[in-house]
């Protein structure tokens, strides 16, 4: 772990950063959190830390700003303390989770479904009636509904979580397919 950034906290409520050896706002603190590193906020006189208290106004600063918390968590919060803020980061942990497990499984069935067509047009030219089909209009057709398909699972991404960064696999695993999709109809087009 990295030796944490003392801040210290005066009577007069100034905060002053002891490694950059100047005063810092809660925005300040706020950044340097975001950028990772460890901040710890302590009394000047005393030597008691401040650091949960800091945090609390900083949370506190920007709910004023942008009300970005929902009213029942703060009523719970109010109620039962830590535990809500638990209860609630697990219910969202658990939501993207099993939106993501059932992206991935909709990419996987979509990747089984197109080899299996794409597999059948090579192997054979003709439709079930005997009639001559069009190999590259089926794989336009098909081509399509993929891009319909993963319209939708982007929509539904953006829709249930405000960040795609735990999608990352999920992206990758549809790049893939997009790449065997273009290979498939390379070699579908060299075999008409």
């Amino acid at each position: 772990m990295s030796v944490p950034k003392i801040v210290k906290r005066y009577a007069n409520r100034k905060l002053y950063d002891t490694e950059r050896s100047c005063y810092v706002t809660l925005d300040d603190i706020s950044a340097m959190i975001k950028a990772g590193e460890e901040v710890r906020v302590v009394d000047n006189k005393s030597g008691e830390d401040l650091t949960s208290v800091t945090l609390a106004q900083i949370i506190f600063e920007a709910e004023k700003k942008k009300n970005f918390m929902p009213l029942g968590l703060l009523r719970d919060l109010i109620q039962n303390g830590g535990d809500t803020i638990t209860e609630f980061a697990r219910e969202r942990v658990e939501r993207v989770q099993t939106a993501a497990h059932e992206i991935k499984e909709t990419a996987q069935k979509l990747r089984t479904d197109l080899e299996g067509k794409i597999e059948r047009l090579t192997h054979r030219k003709e439709g079930e009636d005997g009639v001559p089909v069009k190999v590259s209009e089926l794989v336009a057709t098909t081509q399509k509904a993929f891009d319909d398909l993963q319209r939708s699972v982007e929509e539904r991404v953006k829709g249930s979580v405000g960040t795609v960064s735990r999608y990352a696999t999920l992206g990758r695993d549809m790049e893939e397919i997009r790449q065997r999709l273009a290979s498939l109809e390379e070699r579908i087009t060299k075999i008409q």
